[in-house]
């Protein structure tokens, strides 16, 4: 499977100083993405990546802002909902290291940065943007009004809370044993 939106930047663009560039999905990208992230549409998608400063001669931080405009199904009515992303990410691009580099570099790293490795060829941004964008989609979008009470599913009842509690548990018995010391 190929990538739906590539955009490999060169090692070289790194190690000379990231001037900020925005990458931007094509109408043909944009369908591919979003049949990739099950989305019914991707109207706009487009990444903003700057650096930041750099740790070392083979260690950079990037930070990157998307900017998409989705439409996903309705978690209950399959209604197209529309969603305006902006979300931002923070990157480091580490060259090849050894497995000794490596291990050191697991000790240093925060819990929450993220480590992609800078290859002599360069690096997907566009493959590692998307992947940021299906993070910052809504796991659950709902249409404005839809209500779970409103669903009838042919054969289906939808139970309140009350009803789950009353219905038959077959734990119920554990309440009525006593644990004698």
């Amino acid at each position: 499977m190929g990538v739906d939106f590539s955009r490999v930047l060169e090692a070289n663009a790194f190690k000379i100083g990231l001037k900020k560039r925005t990458l931007e999905a094509t109408p043909k990208e944009c369908d591919a993405v979003a049949k990739r992230l099950g989305l019914i549409s991707l109207k706009h998608y487009s990444v903003t990546l700057d650096s930041l400063d750099s740790q070392s001669a083979s260690d950079y931080k990037i930070k990157g802002k998307i900017k998409a405009l989705v439409v996903q199904p309705c978690i209950l009515t399959l209604d197209p909902v529309e969603d305006d992303i902006n979300d931002e990410f923070t990157l480091r691009l580490i060259s090849m290291l050894s497995e000794e580099d490596l291990e050191k570099v697991d000790e240093e790293v925060e819990s929450d940065e993220d480590i992609e490795p800078l290859l002599e060829e360069g690096v997907d941004m566009g493959d590692i943007s998307t992947q940021y964008l299906s993070m910052a989609l809504n796991p659950f979008p709902r249409s404005e009004g839809a209500d779970i009470k409103d669903i009838n599913v042919k054969g289906c009842q939808i139970l309140s809370e009350e009803d789950v509690k009353v219905k038959n548990n077959p734990f119920q018995f554990l309440g009525k044993l006593k644990i004698e010391p």
